[in-house]
């Protein structure tokens, strides 16, 4: 969770309405439904043709879910890490193509539950990340580019909180070493992850 995410958080909570957990689910889980849909969809077709659109297609495809399904497993992750630990959440609906979901009350919140927060959010990814290592037969295309960009974001989220945690770990206030989060290192962040899951996808052909 980055001071841009606190910021965009309290545009969304001003209205004070919260709308209820399984409305929030349910439209989640439509979404990772739709976009693998459209994943397996582009899979069909590039195994049948030899159009180089339907090759385009699939690994951009491949690219925007493996996003789209990490970083939704990643902000449920924590918001299932703040529950855990008892903290002051408030949910919100997300506007455009935002993912972030609730409001970490960092005034009432303690860095225990600030630090359960962010290991939920790394479950999240990593676990997801896992199942499908292990569920997909990673034999085309399609299935390794999923993967590959899978990682890339488990590496970028992973570059962003790893030190916001050994901060708050050592003592410093949440608030604190969010505001070090510039976009410079946001950047540089997402050229690691950029790498890692390049890295994956040469691994993994």
């Amino acid at each position: 969770m980055s001071e841009s995410q606190t910021q965009e958080q309290t545009t969304h909570n001003e209205d004070g309405i919260e709308p209820s957990l399984q409305s929030m689910l349910l439209k989640d889980t439509l979404i990772l439904l739709a976009a693998l849909s459209l994943w397996a969809a582009a899979n069909s077709w590039f195994q049948f043709s030899e159009l180089w659109i339907a090759k385009t297609l699939i690994v951009a495809d491949a690219i925007i879910v493996g996003f789209i399904v990490a970083s939704l497993f990643h902000e449920w992750g924590h918001y299932a890490g703040a529950k855990y630990s008892g903290a002051n959440t408030k949910r919100f609906s997300a506007k455009g193509l935002s993912i972030f979901r609730f409001n970490f009350d960092f005034e009432q919140n303690t860095k225990k539950q600030f630090l359960w927060m962010s290991y939920g959010g790394q479950i999240g990814n990593w676990g997801i990340l896992g199942i499908l290592f292990f569920s997909l037969p990673l034999t085309n295309l399609a299935e390794i580019i999923l993967v590959s960009s899978i990682f890339g974001f488990c590496i970028f989220a992973l570059t962003v909180e790893y030190k916001i945690i050994w901060e708050v770990i050592r003592g410093l206030e949440p608030l604190a070493s969010l505001k070090n989060l510039t976009s410079r290192k946001l950047k540089s962040a997402q050229m690691i992850g950029g790498v890692g899951g390049i890295t994956a996808l040469i691994f993994l052909s």
